[in-house]
């Protein structure tokens, strides 16, 4: 009966079932987890909203072509500083641009791109100044330049390993 199911599917009602058991088992300490997850579910709500606007503007004004052109298989060294500049540019937590990532990767983008994104957030324009006022000009210049290049020593190591052409 649950084989006709998708994995998704299966790993929810797996959920419901621990969640049941602990509750028979735990009550109080369950509910207590419920009520986090509800409050963390609250709190992460408006981010969501706001990354489904951003995908929502991305597709309007995101064309496939343009996608291709800019992070896809020929984009070259037009793609590598066009991921590093839009990860900077992309502000919010990561896990949030996760879908955003997956609908770009649907639309051509190169995984090696994907990894200089995502290793690249930590350079964020709002932080720079706080990170200078609280550490130095010398250490925000270097740490962001040791980001940069970390996210593109990761890139180049993904599409060595996952096998992408150059």
């Amino acid at each position: 009966m649950l084989s006709r199911f998708p994995l998704r599917i299966k790993f929810f009602l797996l959920m419901c079932l621990l969640y049941v058991v602990a509750f028979i088992v735990t009550p109080q300490k369950t509910m207590t987890a419920f009520g986090n997850f509800v409050q963390a579910f609250v709190q992460m709500l408006p981010v969501l909203i706001l990354v489904f606007l951003v995908m929502f503007v991305g597709y309007i004004f995101l064309k496939p072509e343009m996608i291709h052109r800019y992070l896809g298989e020929d984009s070259g060294k037009r793609g590598w500083f066009a991921a590093c500049v839009a990860s900077i540019f992309f502000s919010g937590p990561t896990y949030i641009l996760f879908p955003y990532l997956k609908e770009l990767k649907a639309q051509g983008m190169k995984n090696s791109l994907i990894a200089v994104f995502l290793n690249n957030r930590n350079v964020q324009p709002a932080f720079v100044p706080v990170m200078i006022y609280y550490f130095g000009l010398r250490f925000a210049v270097v740490f962001c330049l040791l980001v940069l290049g970390y996210a593109l020593l990761s890139g180049l190591l993904i599409r060595h390993f996952v096998g992408e052409e150059a």
